[in-house]
């Protein structure tokens, strides 16, 4: 018997292959054939985590659907270079996706082993004798920054502000300062700092050593929430209001998010072609199983899934910047499977001829950066397009790409506070406990991240595949163009209304039956999860080899197996993490 309110993941399998246009007899095929198997489906088996929404069906859905949509992939690039045409009866699979997986894959857990030499050790075993992250002995040994950040800087979060009159809630900020210059902008704004320090100062860490939480909750009691969440955007600098539902949905941001959403037939993404370009002759290129992805995006969404484009076999390049502020812990789980370097790119001028190059034989580029932002640099949609016709570019932002915060810069906890959902997810735990004032309240995980790099994912290889299908004499007479690219679209917003469209689930449904914990608490269905990543581009202490003996353990894709033993030695990759950034050289291999 289904659970009351809980969304079949099945139901969203079809939703999502279909706002991806395609082919519905593909899928049904499939699913009639035993292609598919969503094991611990929570309309059956519940939620696998607590929470009001449908973290776990979203998170079952969009791992197999974008398994599909990889393999659907393959099977036309196979069917066009063997058949020359789509095969009559299409079956995919065997593709397997548990729950329970799919949404411990959303909590970004890693871990730190160092080989000792033993033998025939498994991943069990190495989870027992690992070390955290973020410990001091993990970025000693990793080379890190002692001051890099973890899950969460220590002055980031929620505030109250001056009462709020006429408001249903309180007044609240919440305030993202993972990045050094993010933080610094909000010590300056609240008056704590000089407007003369810069975040690249190399006493900065000790300027913010002085401050702790209450030394902005002083400052901030005598602001109004709207007033400082609009005098933080003006700097660039990100801080959202706490807003109920009504609040967002009455807003120029929240009524351009959906008028967007609307123009797509309900999609959280959207999918619009890129014309060919006449102003130069383009190299051939030629489609393979193996997707070259160039991958400029930071955090969590963009990285998400480009890694999950590369769990999939895709080559990944992640390009930043040596003048960028990082995330290395954070990287040690987004860049899984990825190479990466670095690529300096100025305002106005012309690309560098090897990142020239580089885009000349992508498939994809996908991007996470402010909208505009690449533009600026000879990356944006147009001029990748005339670089590389018929490429994809993927773009992700955080409010969407109209309205008056299309080039706010924000994140999921951000975007989760503005449009109504910690106010929706704390006032269904209010009334299953019967607490008086409604709390905001956090997703266990950062679902929207996740969620929105899978749907960029998706979208990504859906593009790709009914690319082939306009070439295919079988599905449109061979007629269509291979020199028109794409162009696909999603925000963290977007997939926010996407999620709440859903419905919520309330009660013991949401609040009791659920594991309490993301993660499996047994050891042994923990490592079932997990894989161990080699860590590659560490230089030993004396520098003058590179060290074999570190690995990153993290939660496997949930659509993809462990590696065997004697995996090929061109999917190494898959199973392996950089050090850092731009331990690669620029060029595809």
């Amino acid at each position: 018997m289904s659970k009351a309110g809980a969304v079949s993941s099945l139901t969203l399998v079809r939703q999502l292959w279909e706002y991806a246009g395609l082919p519905t007899r593909v899928l049904e095929n499939t699913i009639r054939q035993g292609g598919l198997e969503l094991v611990h489906d929570p309309s059956v088996y519940g939620q696998a985590v607590r929470s009001s929404f449908q973290i776990t069906a979203v998170a079952q859905a969009c791992t197999a659907t974008i398994a599909l949509a990889a393999q659907y992939y393959k099977r036309l690039i196979q069917a066009r270079t063997k058949l020359g045409g789509e095969e009559e009866d299409v079956v995919l699979g065997p593709v397997s996706v548990d729950a329970r997986h799919a949404v411990a894959e959303w909590k970004g857990w890693t871990r730190i082993y160092l080989d000792r030499g033993a033998t025939g050790v498994g991943v069990g075993e190495m989870i027992r004798d690992s070390i955290a992250s973020d410990s001091d002995e993990a970025k000693q040994v990793l080379g890190m920054d002692a001051h890099a950040v973890a899950d969460w800087d220590s002055l980031a979060g929620l505030y109250r502000t001056r009462p709020a009159e006429a408001r249903e809630v309180a007044g609240i900020v919440r305030i993202h300062t993972n990045f050094p210059h993010h933080k610094l902008g909000i010590l300056q704004l609240l008056g704590l700092v000089p407007n003369s320090k810069h975040w690249t100062d190399q006493d900065i860490h000790e300027v913010f050593a002085q401050f702790q939480h209450s030394h902005l909750q002083e400052r901030l009691d005598g602001w109004d929430a709207f007033e400082f969440e609009r005098r933080a955007h003006e700097r660039g600098l990100c801080v959202t209001a706490y807003r109920t539902l009504s609040e967002w949905e009455q807003s120029p941001m929240g009524e351009a998010v959906r008028r967007w959403i609307g123009e797509n037939g309900g999609s959280p993404f959207r999918m619009s072609r890129l014309t060919a370009s006449t102003s130069h002759t383009p190299r051939a290129h030629t489609a393979t199983e193996r997707l070259r992805v160039i991958d400029m995006s930071r955090v969590i969404a963009g990285p998400y899934s480009t890694r999950t484009l590369a769990a999939h076999g895709a080559e990944v390049m992640l390009i930043s910047s040596a003048a960028l502020p990082n995330l290395p812990l954070r990287e040690l789980d987004t860049a899984r499977g990825k190479r990466t370097a670095y690529a300096h790119l100025e305002r106005g001028e012309k690309l560098p001829r090897k990142m020239r190059r580089l885009v000349e034989g992508a498939d994809v580029v996908s991007q996470a950066y402010r909208p505009g932002g690449l533009v600026e640099r000879g990356l944006g949609p147009g001029e990748v397009q005339a670089l590389r016709p018929g490429v994809v570019y993927a773009e992700l932002c955080a409010f969407g790409f109209t309205g008056p915060w299309a080039a706010t810069r924000a994140y999921d906890s951000l975007t989760q506070t503005a449009c109504g959902m910690n106010h929706l997810e704390g006032r269904s735990y209010c009334e299953h406990t019967g607490q008086h004032e409604v709390e905001p309240k956090a997703l266990p995980v950062q679902a929207l991240d996740y969620a929105a790099g899978s749907l960029l994912c998706l979208a990504t290889l859906a593009a790709k595949c009914r690319g082939i299908l306009e070439q295919m004499p079988a599905t449109s007479g061979g007629e269509g163009d291979q020199q028109k690219g794409w162009h696909v679209q999603v925000s963290l917003a977007s997939t926010a209304e996407w999620i709440k469209s859903l419905g919520q689930v309330h009660g013991e449904a949401a609040w009791e039956t659920p594991p309490h914990h993301v993660l499996p608490v047994d050891a042994d269905q923990l490592a079932a999860m997990a894989s161990s990543y080699r860590v590659r581009g560490l230089k030993s202490h004396a520098q003058d080899y590179e060290r074999q003996d570190v690995f990153v353990l993290a939660i496997r894709h949930a659509a993809v197996s462990a590696p065997d033993s004697g995996a090929e030695d061109e999917d190494d990759l898959r199973w392996s993490v950089p050090a850092h950034l731009g331990v690669d050289t620029l060029r595809w291999n």
